[in-house]
């Protein structure tokens, strides 16, 4: 009888030690997934960041610098170790966008839509960040 009890034993013993490795494996598995997904969504939000960095200094230069003829300019660019791809569309606002013609001479409207796109490729994804703004042109004296 002292034998079949600790057989019993041996074999509850057996089981728990089973049960403990089945659920340290599972919650490392877990662990390492979460910790490799929020790895990932620091990468992507860097790089969203780095973007929205690249479209400021752009509208920066433009402010700086006003492009006075519209039109669509693009380019490429390293910036902070990343490769971006980017494109501005220069508009000249009509009455209609302003609403109320009879609020504006033709002559008054001074204002530009500028449009930037920004596209970049993370982890075999393309990426892109847009925005629109509008500026006002003074006339330029010749």
């Amino acid at each position: 009888m002292i034998i079949n009890l600790s057989q019993k034993n041996r074999a509850f013993l057996l089981i728990e030690v089973l049960i403990t490795v089945v659920i340290v494996s599972a919650s490392i598995v877990f662990i390492n997934h979460a910790f490799s997904t929020s790895l990932r969504a620091i990468s992507i939000s860097n790089d969203y960041l780095k973007a929205v960095l690249l479209l400021e200094d752009k509208s920066f230069d433009f402010e700086a610098y006003p492009v006075v003829e519209e039109g669509e300019f693009s380019g490429e660019e390293e910036f902070m170790q990343n490769n971006f791809v980017w494109e501005q569309v220069v508009e000249q606002l009509e009455e209609e966008d302003l609403g109320d013609e009879d609020d504006y001479e033709e002559d008054e409207i001074l204002l530009k839509r500028l449009r930037y796109s920004l596209k970049w490729s993370r982890q075999n994804a393309e990426r892109n960040i847009d925005i629109l703004t509008y500026t006002e042109i003074e006339e330029i004296e010749e």
